[in-house]
C-alpha cells in the first residue's frame, strides 16, 4: 500500500512516468500491462550486468540453462543446430548450448549485458534490441529458440509465439521458462514479474502451431531466500 501511494504521488507530478505507472499496476494488481516497459528492462539489467553471473548462480540458485539443456536432450533434441537465445543476458544459455550450435545468435534489451555476452566468444551474432525484431529478421532460420527467465518480463506471449514459430524451421524447438500462474491467463505480480497459467501456455501453443512436448514445474530461483515456482516448457513446431 505504501509503495502504491508513492507511485500515485509520482504520477501526480509526472502523469507520463512509464515506470511509475507499471509498478503501480504491479503493486495494486491492476489489469492492463502486457510487458515490462523496454526502457525499464534495459536500465535494470544495464545496472545489474557486472554482478549478474555471481548473484544469480551463487545467491539466487538459478539453474534454468542447465535444466533447459537437459530437457532438450530428453526430448530428443540434438546438434548441430542454428540457435537463437532470446534475452541472452551475459550468455549463460550460450554456455549451456554452445557445443550444439552451428550458429548461435543472442539478443537482449540491455547493451551492457550484450557486451558481457560478447566477451565469452561463443555467439556468432549479438543484437541489443527487442527480441521481436530479431525473431522477425529471418523466417525459418532456426532449429532452436530459447528464452530462459525472459517471459517473467512479458505477459502477453501472443506476438512472441507467432514470431518464434515463423523463425523456426519445421519440427524446430522452442524452449522457455515462466513463473507458475493459475488457469488460462497471465498476471502481473507485485514483484513486477509476470506469471503464466498452464492453460494459457497450452492454448498459446495450440493457437500457433506448436506442440507442447513437455512442461515441468520446478524452482526457478530464490527470491528473498524463498523458492520461486515456475515451469520449463519444451515446444516443437508442427512439421506442416
Amino acid at each position: 500500500d505504501e509503495a502504491a501511494a508513492a507511485y500515485r504521488a509520482a504520477l501526480r507530478l509526472d502523469p507520463d512516468h512509464v515506470h511509475a505507472r507499471f509498478y503501480l499496476q504491479a503493486a495494486t494488481g491492476a489489469a492492463g500491462a502486457a510487458a515490462m516497459p523496454a526502457a525499464l528492462v534495459a536500465a535494470l539489467f544495464d545496472g545489474y550486468a557486472d554482478r549478474f553471473d555471481a548473484h544469480v548462480q551463487n545467491v539466487l540458485a538459478y539453474r534454468m540453462p542447465a535444466l533447459l539443456r537437459q530437457a532438450y536432450a530428453d526430448a530428443g533434441g540434438s546438434g548441430p543446430a542454428d540457435i537463437l537465445d532470446l534475452g541472452c543476458g551475459t550468455g549463460l544459455c550460450g554456455v549451456a548450448f554452445a557445443d550444439l550450435a552451428r550458429r548461435l545468435v543472442g539478443v537482449d534489451l540491455s547493451p551492457v549485458m550484450v557486451a558481457k555476452a560478447r566477451q565469452r566468444g561463443l555467439y556468432t551474432e549479438l543484437y541489443a534490441e527487442d527480441m521481436l525484431v530479431t525473431l522477425r529478421r529471418e523466417a525459418g532460420a532456426y532449429d532452436l529458440v530459447i528464452a530462459a527467465d525472459v517471459f517473467v518480463y512479458v505477459g502477453d506471449l501472443e506476438p512472441v509465439a507467432a514470431a518464434a514459430r515463423a523463425a523456426l524451421r519445421p519440427a524446430g524447438w522452442f524452449l522457455f521458462s515462466t513463473e507458475l500462474g493459475e488457469g488460462d491467463v497471465y498476471r502481473l505480480r507485485p514483484s513486477g514479474r509476470f506469471a503464466h497459467g498452464p492453460g494459457y501456455l497450452h492454448s498459446l501453443a495450440t493457437r500457433h502451431g506448436l506442440q507442447m512436448v513437455q512442461t515441468q514445474t520446478v524452482d526457478l530461483r530464490l527470491d528473498s531466500g524463498r523458492p520461486v515456482r515456475g515451469t520449463f516448457n519444451v515446444l516443437r513446431r508442427n512439421k506442416d
